[in-house]
């Protein structure tokens, strides 16, 4: 699988700096005391508005983000998922309470004839879900870091889980390759305008025909 070659890839040339600057960043995200349930519950969902660092983000191969607050964990549909199907027509979120494995399918988002599911970006317990997506699931579109998260995980090993997560400055550059390489594999079509700097066309799912379309999702969201 390209994801799989393009992550390998990245991670034998990453430089030994960005491995050591990952485990000093993680070992003092772990090193703070845990908060009450309902403070952490309070404080964890990310605020619609600037968007957050990718720095402050570990994100899974199949597309989707997990950022620590509180000692939970908030989890999200990263801008691949995004742009590939633009505003969404509608999302079947989790259920509370659930517990749920690093890498199974967790969500599924739905625009017209496309939908596309998507994993867990780690593992634990569902503790809480944003049910305001369901009455607005464009707003994972508008704001897919901030007020378009879509839950929030108690996890069960949280060092393991984000261990096996891109992170920091290699995250940034996976996530660019992943880009060039969803343009070379289907189409040039894909890319918006060169003013936008080669940026995916927003909603560019909708321009693949059904056999491309699947084979998109398998290559890119599959869980292995």
């Amino acid at each position: 699988m390209v994801v799989v070659a393009v992550v390998l890839m990245f991670l034998l040339f990453a430089v030994a700096e960005v491995v050591i600057a990952h485990r000093r960043r993680e070992a003092k995200r772990h090193a703070a005391q845990p908060v009450s349930h309902a403070e952490a519950v309070a404080s964890a969902p990310p605020r619609a508005g600037p968007q957050i660092e990718i720095a402050d983000r570990y994100y899974h191969p199949a597309h989707t983000w997990a950022e620590v607050r509180a000692g939970e964990i908030v989890i999200g549909s990263d801008e691949i998922a995004v742009q590939a199907l633009g505003a969404l027509d509608g999302i079947a979120l989790p259920v509370r309470g659930r517990f749920v494995r690093q890498g199974e399918p967790l969500w599924t988002l739905r625009k017209k004839s496309r939908s596309l599911a998507q994993v867990s970006p780690v593992e634990g317990t569902i503790i809480d879900v944003n049910t305001g997506l369901v009455r607005n699931p464009r707003a994972l579109h508008e704001s897919p870091y901030g007020s378009g998260w879509v839950a929030i995980i108690r996890p069960l090993a949280p060092q393991m889980s984000l261990r096996n997560l891109l992170h920091g400055r290699l995250a940034k550059t996976w996530l660019e390759e992943v880009k060039r390489a969803i343009v070379s594999r289907f189409s040039p079509r894909l890319i918006a305008t060169a003013q936008d700097g080669g940026k995916l066309r927003d909603g560019f799912g909708e321009m693949m025909n059904d056999a491309e379309w699947k084979a998109f999702t398998r290559e890119y969201f599959a869980a292995d």
